[in-house]
């Protein structure tokens, strides 16, 4: 029988032992790609420089600019708008003074026409009419002009006026009469609606009452009116009711 031999053999399981691993060549494939890849994207990334940072803080510069110059902008805005509120505010004070300054100079520098208590005298007839004569005074500064009277609306008893016959007064067109400052002026006019008393009324002292109105232009060419009521006895004129009225 042929012996074996053991030692070679244990020697060549040594052998063995120390070997190297068997090489995988799927595993050696995918590291060498996984590396070609990894080399690929490095030069595909962009390389940040000096430059670049420079060029990012330009831009951030000029956002920040813009948004101040907007901020800046509106503020300006707003205080130019407040600006011209105030002004127009000014303004209108401004305004509102300078018309009360000029109405109050007119009114200071204004004729000033009033029914004057002497001088008045007693109706006459003239040519089938009732006239009459209404003492007048400028008690303003500047001269009246196209001073003119109504026709007088005569009563024995004292009553309110109506509308209606104020709105009947006629003037007499021919009238055309200048007062000066202080100047007391008898205007003629005719008289209406004067019947003699009633049975039971007395004309006690020949006492009358009157109404009528006296119209005329300032040295601003504004139109008054100077409207009077009253009682006439021995020539003077006695204001009574409410009924006078002047603008």
């Amino acid at each position: 029988m042929e012996k074996k031999n053991y030692k070679n053999d244990n020697t060549k399981k040594k052998n063995c032992h120390n070997l190297p691993p068997p090489i995988d060549k799927d595993a050696n494939s995918t590291s060498s790609d996984h590396l070609t890849n990894n080399n690929a994207k490095n030069k595909l990334k962009p390389k940040f420089t000096i430059a670049d940072l420079i060029q990012i803080c330009l831009l951030i510069a000029n956002i920040i600019m813009i948004i101040a110059f907007l901020i800046v902008s509106k503020t300006q805005s707003r205080n130019t708008q407040d600006a011209l509120k105030r002004a127009d505010t000014s303004n209108s004070y401004t305004r509102q003074s300078v018309a009360i300054m000029d109405s109050t100079m007119k009114f200071d520098n204004r004729a000033y026409l009033v029914v004057y208590h002497q001088g008045w005298g007693n109706p006459q007839q003239v040519d089938n009419r009732m006239w009459m004569h209404v003492s007048v005074k400028n008690d303003g500064r500047t001269p009246a002009y196209e001073v003119r009277c109504s026709n007088i609306i005569w009563s024995y008893k004292f009553r309110k006026i109506t509308n209606q016959e104020i709105k009947n007064l006629v003037f007499d067109t021919t009238q055309s009469e200048i007062m000066g400052s202080g100047v007391i002026c008898s205007l003629g006019t005719f008289v209406t609606n004067c019947p003699r008393p009633n049975k039971g009324e007395s004309e006690v002292m020949g006492e009358q009452y009157l109404f009528g109105i006296i119209t005329y232009k300032d040295i601003f060419k504004v139109i008054h009116y100077t409207q009077f009521c009253g009682s006439l006895y021995n020539e003077n004129f006695t204001p009574m009711g409410n009924q006078n009225k002047a603008d």
